[in-house]
């Protein structure tokens, strides 16, 4: 495979296995050593061309030169018997994928018109597939790897791991924002290193950046349009959403400076008061929207996150006529789930992965005139169900397998899912639940001075919590708890060279 590395303070080293080693592009000569369970088999100048001629089997490359990039192949056969380094491809087929912790991910079909497939991740990653040994194939953030075979390729990222027995209390105070109308209701973003901070106090949202001073401030745009809904994602993105009633209509903004400035981006508009939609299910890749109507909650409205297209669907002539009302709906890429009421007053899901086409029966989700929406889905897919036997199960939105956890409480709102972690609030408690243990438990991190409203949590392992009840009431406290890896997605480039 080509490797693309660079040369730092006169050094780089590579662990890769290998039999063939060729230097394709460097910032001069370079001095090339390869070794084999840390024995040197080749110590040598080399140029950009130069090659080994013969099979020298090692496991580790360690290249020292000037600073700069440094390109070479290192792979079981020579670059002249890989296909895709002596002809060119007649076409290119490229996609962008997103692979989350612990998900084997399939990145290409078998193409026997493919003679190689070049992927390059921005972190580590193993591929599995035709051809490939059992173990995987280890390529590296930032490297190129070329694959040249025509069969099909996985691809793993190692899951990262919340320490739960690291809670520490860093600070308690004085945290929020003060307000005589209303109190903290949403703690909608931490920083990855703690020092922002994102509220929304009622209507009002307020951002505080350490670096700069230790105030709370209100974002302009959004003190002349005070949002019904902010929501804030791991990866920093922050959206929010104004109601306006005269005419109807429904305005989103967006930040990507941890909300000191939001920029207007989309107004959906609606003839008759009735028609206005309510936001009814949040995921990272879309915003999901159901319209009143004067018998049923029909019509469905998704936002793609990335694209910012709106689809309007009736989705809900699919479900065969086994529905009365619509509860809850939320989109995860091509997998759509609902919750319907009967008449009889069960609520059952239903899910489909064709983005709609067609929806099949998932189970019974609560019993009777139970409060609040019977499912909640966090941000990266992963879908916590409230059940009729007091129970909740965790499952991914595809639907494939899923995992109970037997505790009560029909109505405990998470603040967030972090490396398959569920964060949420009790009282005056801060408990989480492991949706990565083959045992699903509660757990007690840590024990608040007063009972709190919310709480949010950094990739990085901040917790922010806030009391909540009284109006005016600043009291917060600051946690912080180990994350073990990097519990972000990885963008995985693929580019598949057809003959």
């Amino acid at each position: 495979m080509i490797i693309n590395q660079t040369i730092k303070d006169g050094f780089c080293v590579v662990n890769k296995t290998g039999a063939y080693f060729s230097l394709i592009s460097a910032g001069g000569i370079v001095r090339v050593k390869l070794t084999k369970d840390g024995r040197s088999v080749l110590d040598s100048q080399m140029w950009v061309g130069m090659n080994i001629p013969q099979a020298l089997p090692f496991d580790e490359i360690e290249i020292t030169g000037e600073d700069g990039q440094v390109e070479f192949w290192a792979g079981d056969v020579s670059m002249n018997q890989s296909r895709s380094s002596i002809q060119g491809a007649a076409s290119l087929r490229t996609s962008v994928k997103s692979l989350r912790g612990g998900k084997l991910l399939p990145i290409v079909k078998g193409d026997l018109t493919r003679s190689s497939t070049r992927v390059r991740p921005d972190s580590d990653i193993l591929l599995f597939g035709s051809s490939i040994s059992e173990g995987g194939w280890s390529v590296k953030a930032g490297e190129l790897a070329d694959i040249p075979v025509a069969g099909m390729i996985n691809a793993y990222k190692e899951p990262a791991r919340v320490d739960l027995n690291s809670v520490e209390l860093l600070g308690s105070g004085d945290l929020m924002p003060s307000s005589v109308s209303s109190s903290i209701n949403k703690v909608v973003l931490i920083s990855q290193d703690g020092k922002k901070s994102v509220v929304k106090l009622g209507n009002n949202v307020f951002y505080k950046d350490t670096d700069i001073d230790d105030i709370w401030h209100n974002p302009v745009t959004l003190s002349e349009f005070p949002p019904n809904e902010v929501f804030a994602f791991s990866d920093g993105r922050i959206f929010a959403s104004h109601t306006g009633l005269n005419p109807p209509n429904i305005r989103f903004f967006s930040s990507d400076d941890y909300g000191k400035t939001f920029n207007h981006f989309r107004t959906l508009s609606f003839a008759l008061p009735n028609t206005m939609p309510t936001i009814v299910g949040i995921t990272s890749t879309h915003i999901t929207m159901m319209r009143y109507t004067e018998t049923l909650r029909k019509t469905f409205y998704s936002l793609n996150l990335a694209t910012r297209e709106l689809t309007t669907n009736e989705y809900f002539n699919n479900l065969n006529g086994n529905y009365g009302w619509i509860h809850a709906v939320s989109q995860f890429d091509n997998n759509i789930l609902v919750e319907v009421e009967t008449a009889s007053g069960i609520y059952g899901l239903y899910y489909s992965t064709d983005n709609g086409k067609t929806f099949d029966f998932f189970g019974n989700t609560r019993e009777g005139n139970s409060s609040g929406s019977g499912f909640s889905m966090t941000e990266s897919g992963t879908v916590l169900l409230t059940s009729a036997t007091n129970k909740k199960c965790f499952f991914e939105c595809s639907i494939k397998d899923y995992k109970e956890a037997a505790y009560t409480g029909l109505n405990k709102g998470y603040c967030q899912e972090l490396a398959g972690v569920v964060f949420y609030k009790d009282g005056r408690a801060i408990k989480a639940i492991s949706t990565n243990d083959d045992l699903v438990a509660d757990q007690v991190l840590a024990t608040t001075a007063e009972n709190y409203g919310v709480c949010g949590v950094s990739m990085s392992g901040f917790l922010l919590t806030s009391m909540g009840g009284n109006f005016n009431n600043t009291h917060g406290e600051l946690y912080k708890f180990d994350v073990i890896g990097d519990p972000s997605s990885a963008k995985i480039e693929v580019m598949e060279l057809l003959s």
